[in-house]
């Protein structure tokens, strides 16, 4: 085969000489068997990060810390309530101290890496109430973009399903599950001493704001999304990517969920709202969006724990978005009392429709 290789690119330049004959085959020797290895020593690669993988991803690890203050409140999830929940203020609202709740939540964390925390401090959880977001990407196999496909679930599939679900189409996303894993793995191998309770009080409690306003652009009525491309209908949002609500992922999901339940006081998953732009969020987008809630609404009932859609707030307009899923500080406390009223931590308000 190579001969005929080497032999169609020699008539395509030209190369006639035997000695050019056999320097071209040798070139294209070499290249062969360097991708043979570069393949080989890329599978090797993805073997040993499966080997040493820990479902507490590197972005989660630092905030367990928060743990120490043993909050009755910790909220959990992706970037989105690390962004949104504020838990100096949510402690304000309830009249607790501050350090009385805590925000673990980290951008590409899933149940899976919160399940392993709670089982490696299984008394800082025991008798503390989890509020997590999820969102669509966690239980889509067709989001296989990096955080969208969390390193624990890469990690589920096992080498052989790794390579045929990204080397075709999304490699890059193997390349930072490696990266993350031996991020992960040094982490745990030299861990930093733990900041005093004084220290973590003095701090942000894990609360993350991103400040801004949607971009507009354009006409008017174009908008840029988080991941700085034109926001297109939500249907075709990143989340809902080759959309496959009932594949790998939710089977991780609720496998995650049922283990988690019994660890802590009371467990409740939210679905945030989306930016309320009336053009984006057509038949289509809400179809995908009520495929999602069933999906967790189900598992809720199946494993005891509670879940809450928000599919609006009311006063929460499209300039309280950072984008068209991250609420930006001014929204935080419309935000996280509407969270606190609708779990019954704060009594309702007049005319509140829920």
């Amino acid at each position: 085969m190579l001969s005929r290789l080497s032999l169609r690119f020699a008539q395509a330049v030209r190369i006639g000489t035997a000695v050019e004959m056999s320097s071209l085959r040798w070139i294209v020797a070499t290249g062969a068997l360097a991708a043979v290895l570069a393949a080989v020593l890329f599978v090797g690669v993805v073997y040993v990060a499966n080997r040493i993988h820990l479902d507490i991803i590197p972005a989660l690890a630092p905030k367990l810390t928060l743990l120490d203050l043993e909050p009755a409140l910790v909220f959990a999830g992706d970037s989105r309530t690390a962004q949104q929940v504020d838990p100096a203020l949510v402690a304000e609202m309830l009249g607790k101290p501050r350090g009385y709740a805590v925000n673990i939540a980290a951008q590409g964390e899933d149940p899976a890496a919160v399940l392993a925390a709670a089982r490696a401090a299984p008394g800082a959880f025991h008798h503390a109430d989890l509020i997590m977001n999820l969102s669509p990407y966690h239980i889509n196999d067709g989001s296989k973009r990096e955080y969208f496909y969390s390193t624990p679930t890469i990690a589920r599939l096992g080498l052989a399903r790794e390579l045929r679900t990204f080397v075709p189409s999304r490699p890059r996303t193997l390349v930072w599950y490696i990266q993350d894993t031996f991020d992960g793995a040094a982490a745990a191998a030299a861990p930093p001493p733990p900041p005093s309770p004084a220290v973590l009080l003095a701090g942000n409690l894990g609360y993350t704001p991103v400040a801004g306003n949607i971009v507009v652009f354009g006409n008017g009525h174009r908008y840029r999304d988080f991941l700085t491309a034109e926001i297109r209908p939500y249907e075709r949002h990143s989340y809902f990517d080759d959309w496959q609500p009932d594949g790998f992922k939710v089977a991780v999901v609720r496998s995650a969920l049922c283990d988690l339940r019994p660890l802590v006081h009371r467990l409740v998953i939210v679905a945030p709202p989306w930016a309320p732009i009336a053009d984006l969020t057509g038949g289509a987008w809400r179809d995908r969006q009520q495929d999602f809630d069933r999906a967790l609404g189900a598992i809720a009932t199946a494993c005891g724990f509670e879940f809450l859609a928000i599919d609006a707030i009311d006063g929460l307009g499209i300039g309280f978005f950072a984008d068209e899923v991250h609420l930006n500080p001014e929204a935080t406390p419309i935000y996280d009392s509407y969270l606190l009223r609708r779990l019954g931590y704060i009594a309702k308000r007049p005319g509140d429709r829920f």
